[in-house]
């Protein structure tokens, strides 16, 4: 009994402590409870994705939102993996670029040019820095239209590619997500995807992706409109869970930067969310370091890019479809040939009168913009299927069971895609045990056969010299229209890192001897800078 008496009031402060913890955990929940944040370089938060039912982050959408590209010319910066994000940006505000902001790209940095300072002169002055390892303009990108009448045939691409077969064995499945990093997706279409989460708006730097050009719904339907609700259209991969990712203003324009903090704001999540991604990039362009840095990135993390080959006539694909394992699409018409606007590419794909959703209904747009997101929706529909399958095994499975048209040029990729044929290849034939008949013996002697001796001559080694590929202008087809592209100011881009365990994306080189990108453990050269022509939004 005195023990008892005597452990009393320490049992009782016991109980108080374990309530006091009870109630701290209830006051602090809410907050720990939030979405998860992504940490830029400079330690900004972005907010995770989230399912679209649950509105917009922003409340009541405002009437308008700017025409133009708020922020300025800058300037892309690689720093150093040696040195750290936050003594890199002291060292960016002590050399007078107070407004500089860290993407949540791995090591890059956006950086402005000071009051009366020219870019010529930031770039010069980034590149004397012994902290810097790449640097590059941060060049805009631009939609680029080719609408056509909405009276003329309904969906005839999806018969061709044999989507009513395909949607025999599967529709999609939500362990697979489409990124559409475009200009956005409208979330009230009664048409818009049923599973769709929320991404980022690199464009406005907000959380409500909303579409206000029309060009991001266009492919987003293509690739997962609601199916089977007496309405509309159907998206390829109707039960594909879609990702929508901002990164071009309402004029359709938007800035490198924004584009591979969309691509690594994909991969990050999906990766976070355990999805198979595939990520869908409706534009093309020149060469950059920091996006051709991203897509390496999001294919480190398990992620199947898939790209626009172009709309420049038959030439070489554009950028980022020209980078290494980004699965380039071309177009083909209704006779099953390549579009006269296209580019050449892996795969082909419809991409002529295409229908789908636009933010007052639908419409029928032409360009590769609209084959590739019918490759990422059959994408989406093979790893629904095979969920065993790596992002290369995908893309192998839809290269290798294509139809080959009549007199088809392989410029344009392997084929022309079928979905159904992909989601269940024709397996290799097995050999068979038939028994060949022993003829009868006889007692016909056979003579012996006389050797002879041939004397095959030694091979001579040729050394056959391949020519270095030179780059090449991209022309625009006489017949088809061009917009001008005037710089305009542009929206502040934003950026991504990431929570939970840290994922450093690789770097890689560009496709020059002369590019420096700096490596873990390795020595680096001598920083330069790389100037880059507009990017052009296919559609």
């Amino acid at each position: 009994m005195a023990s008892t008496r005597s452990n009393g009031p320490v049992g009782r402060w016991l109980v108080a402590l374990v309530l006091l913890a009870w109630g701290a955990a209830i006051v602090l929940a809410p907050s720990q409870a939030q979405s998860p944040c992504l940490e830029t370089e400079d330690g900004r938060c972005v907010a995770a994705p989230a399912l679209a039912d649950d509105g917009p982050r922003l409340g009541a959408r405002p009437e308008g939102r700017p025409t133009s590209i708020a922020a300025g010319p800058a300037v892309l910066v690689r720093r150093r993996d040696a040195v750290s994000p936050s003594h890199f940006g002291a060292l960016l505000q002590a050399g007078g670029s107070a407004g500089a902001q860290g993407l949540g790209l791995h090591g890059w940095w956006r950086v402005s040019p000071a009051p009366g300072e020219t870019i010529e002169a930031l770039t010069a002055r980034l590149r004397a820095m012994p902290e810097v390892a790449y640097a590059e303009e941060d060049t805009h990108v631009q939609a680029s239209y080719l609408p056509n009448d909405p009276r003329l045939a309904d969906q005839w691409a999806l018969p061709v590619v044999e989507a009513d077969m395909a949607w025999d064995d599967t529709m999609g499945h939500d362990d697979v997500w489409i990124a559409v990093v475009d200009t956005g997706v409208d979330d009230t279409h009664p048409d818009a995807p049923s599973d769709l989460w929320w991404g980022w708006d690199f464009a406005n730097d907000d959380g409500d992706p909303w579409d206000d050009n029309g060009h991001g719904i266009h492919v987003a339907g293509i690739a997962a409109a609601a199916t089977d609700n007496a309405q509309g259209v159907a998206g390829l991969c109707p039960d594909c869970d879609l990702l929508a990712v901002k990164v071009l203003a309402d004029d359709g324009r938007g800035w490198n930067s924004d584009v591979a903090d969309g691509i690594a704001f994909a991969a990050y999540w999906g990766h976070y969310y355990d999805k198979r991604t595939i990520i869908n990039l409706s534009l093309g362009g020149g060469y950059s370091v920091a996006v051709a840095d991203a897509v390496a990135y999001a294919q480190s993390l398990g992620a199947l890019v898939v790209a626009a080959a172009g709309n420049d006539g038959p030439q070489e694909p554009q950028y980022p479809a020209a980078l290494d394992g980004v699965l380039a699409v071309a177009a083909t018409d209704e006779d099953d040939t390549p579009a006269w606007f296209s580019q050449y590419g892996d795969i082909a794909a419809p991409g002529v009168y295409i229908l789908s959703t636009v933010p007052d209904g639908y419409q029928y747009y032409s360009g590769t913009s609209m084959a590739s997101p019918m490759v990422a929706g059959a994408a989406g529909l093979v790893w629904s299927l095979d969920p065993s399958l790596t992002a290369t095994g995908v893309s192998d499975r839809l290269l290798a069971n294509v139809d080959v048209p009549t007199g088809w040029n392989s410029a344009y990729g392997a084929g022309r895609l079928n979905a159904a044929r992909a989601l269940a290849p024709e397996p290799s034939p097995t050999p068979t045990d038939t028994a060949t008949p022993t003829p009868p013996a006889t007692d016909t002697a056979t003579p012996e056969p006389t050797p002879t001796f041939t004397a095959t001559p030694e091979a001579t080694p040729i050394s056959t010299a391949t020519p270095e590929p030179t780059p090449t202008s991209t022309a625009t087809p006489e017949a088809m229209p061009t917009s001008t592209a005037t710089p305009a100011p542009s929206a502040t881009p934003t950026a991504v890192a990431g929570p939970g365990p840290t994922i450093a994306p690789p770097t890689i080189p560009a496709p020059t001897a002369t590019t420096i990108v700096a490596l873990p453990g390795a020595p680096t050269p001598e920083p330069y800078v790389l100037t880059l022509p507009l990017l052009m939004l296919e559609r």
